[in-house]
């Protein structure tokens, strides 16, 4: 299982999301070498970031495959994302109800499971984004092996996954 602690106003998440996933979804996750899951890591030095992931909660609330519709626009229009209304915005393009999103958002829907986020990347030791976790899953438990931080390329990010995969664990990591 691979975990990326993401913030939705980090440059390199957004490189993460629109160059490196495609090539991870590519080589593990639809040949069912190990699952993908993202986290909210929202910074303060983003200050959209937070209400970004809370919307994006919101959004999973009202139907959960839109999650991620809501985290490619977000990413692939981070640049014309400047303020809530923009998030809103792009709420409705991908179909969502985004007054009813605006009402989860006041009523400080998601803030919870987003504090549970944060609370659990800075208890592996994370702190920047993008991070990422990688370990086994047996039983619906998450058993992490190796945390990094920052930005890696494609092969960087591939020889840490590979060096776990290969290292005798690939019987322990769930199938999608």
């Amino acid at each position: 299982m691979l975990v990326e602690f993401a913030d939705f106003g980090c440059k390199y998440c957004e490189r993460f999301a629109t160059e490196v996933y495609p090539l991870v979804e590519e080589r593990y996750v639809s040949t069912g070498r190990l699952r993908f899951g993202f986290k909210h890591l929202p910074l303060r030095s983003h200050p959209l970031a937070r209400e970004e992931a809370v919307a994006s909660e919101c959004v999973a609330k009202q139907d959960p495959f839109a999650f991620w519709r809501i985290h490619d626009r977000l990413f692939a229009d981070a640049r014309r994302v400047h303020g809530i209304e923009d998030v809103y915005r792009e709420i409705g393009v991908i179909g969502v109800a985004a007054s009813e999103a605006k009402r989860c958002v006041a009523g400080r829907g998601g803030y919870a499971s987003i504090q549970a986020d944060i609370d659990e990347a800075h208890g592996l030791g994370l702190s920047g984004t993008p991070a990422f976790a990688l370990g086994t899953v047996e039983s619906d438990r998450v058993t992490i092996l190796k945390t990094r931080t920052g930005f890696a390329t494609f092969e960087r990010l591939a020889s840490w996954i590979d060096e776990t995969l290969d290292g005798g664990t690939t019987t322990r990591v769930a199938r999608p």
